[in-house]
């Protein structure tokens, strides 16, 4: 969660999102800044819990979650 908060991907993320009009490629790609050998999607869901939370939708976190990856696991 530290790697997190200076993560420059979550940065221009959170200034594209914020923008009056849409993004003209579509979503914005990039690489998290992260210190660890987790999962991509496990970094993704702990950077976007930990500098955006506030756009978050219920349905996006159970859509991040399967099998192999659950609830009981993040936390």
């Amino acid at each position: 969660m530290r790697a997190a908060q200076a993560c420059e991907f979550c940065v221009e993320r959170k200034a594209a999102l914020s923008l009056v009009t849409p993004l003209e490629d579509g979503p914005l790609e990039g690489t998290h800044h992260t210190v660890t050998a987790l999962e991509v999607r496990v970094v993704e869901l702990t950077h976007r819990l930990t500098t955006d939370p506030a756009r978050l939708s219920k349905q996006w976190l159970q859509d991040q979650f399967d099998e192999q990856f659950t609830l009981g696991h993040y936390v």
